[in-house]
C-alpha cells in the first residue's frame, strides 16, 4: 500500500494527505515525501493514543520508507472524536 499511495500522492501533486486513524502508510507516505498530513479517529476507539505502542511495529513501514526510527510515535498525530481538532500538522 504505501509505495501505491507515494505513487499517488506524487501523480496527483497532493498537497496533504488525510487518513484514518489507525491506517499508517498515509503519515508514513507523507513524511517521506514532505506532505502534512492528520488523521481522522474513525471509530471511538480510535481516540486513544497508541502511537508508542505501535511505534515498534510500525518500524518496518519507516525502514521501507527510507525514513529514521521514530520509536515515541511521535509523527503520528491524530483528531478524536470526543475532541475533534488537530493538535498539529506535520511537515
Amino acid at each position: 500500500m504505501l509505495p501505491d499511495l507515494a505513487g499517488l500522492a506524487r501523480a496527483w501533486s497532493a498537497d496533504i494527505i488525510v487518513r484514518e486513524s489507525l491506517e499508517f502508510a498515509g503519515c508514513t507516505a507523507a513524511e517521506a515525501l514532505g506532505l502534512p498530513h492528520a488523521s481522522i479517529a474513525a471509530a471511538a476507539d480510535s481516540a486513544l493514543d497508541r502511537r508508542r505502542e505501535l511505534a515498534g511495529p510500525l518500524a518496518p513501514l519507516r525502514d521501507q520508507a527510507g525514513l529514521p526510527p521514530d520509536p515515541d510515535g511521535d509523527i503520528h498525530d491524530h483528531a478524536g472524536p470526543i475532541q475533534p481538532q488537530v493538535r498539529r500538522i506535520r511537515r
